[in-house]
């Protein structure tokens, strides 16, 4: 049985603020084996699922990393710690993509969203999409413009969010 000695990602304030882009190889290996697991994994279980070996305590940093990260929680159980993730797969990505899009629109401004859609619409062939965003393609000419202004549109709301969260948020004093 899992011990009440959990180490859960704070709730709120500084500490709590993902600042991850991206995964490296073995952290998107260790991330896909425990979000493709039924439960709580062990340091030996996570190596155990992995195609590829590592070394113990290799995995056990990146581990321990990925917790520092936010990105998973553990729990000691005896003397070993399970590990679990802290959100879905489907969710970091959305999260990941949010925060590459927020920092590209920051960064050229509101009006490269339009490029922004326009580059991930050539990168992104009809055939490779499943079969619930396929049928969406297939709604034409104006779809596709509804699709991009729509994106413009979450864009740039998520712009908005962002400059009034760093408005509102509070300022250290200088001494």
């Amino acid at each position: 049985m899992i011990d009440q000695n959990t180490d859960f990602p704070p709730d709120s304030g500084k500490d709590a603020k993902k600042t991850y882009r991206t995964l490296g190889p073995l952290e998107t290996e260790l991330m896909e084996a425990i979000w493709n697991s039924e439960g709580p994994l062990s340091v030996q279980g996570i190596i155990d699922k992995l195609d590829t070996a590592h070394n113990y305590k290799t995995v056990m940093t990146v581990l321990n990393r990925l917790v520092d990260k936010l990105l998973l929680g553990r729990s000691l159980d005896g003397r070993a710690y399970h590990y679990f993730a802290t959100e879905s797969r489907q969710s970091f990505l959305r999260s990941v993509a949010e925060g590459l899009v927020s920092d590209y629109v920051n960064l050229y401004g509101g009006s490269s969203a339009q490029f922004l859609a326009d580059a991930i619409d050539t990168k992104q062939p009809r055939n490779t999409l499943d079969d619930e965003h396929a049928n969406f393609w297939d709604y034409g000419r104006e779809t596709k413009n509804l699709q991009k202004n729509s994106l413009i549109t979450l864009v740039l709301a998520a712009l908005i969010l962002q400059v009034i969260s760093s408005i509102f948020r509070p300022r250290k004093k200088r001494k």
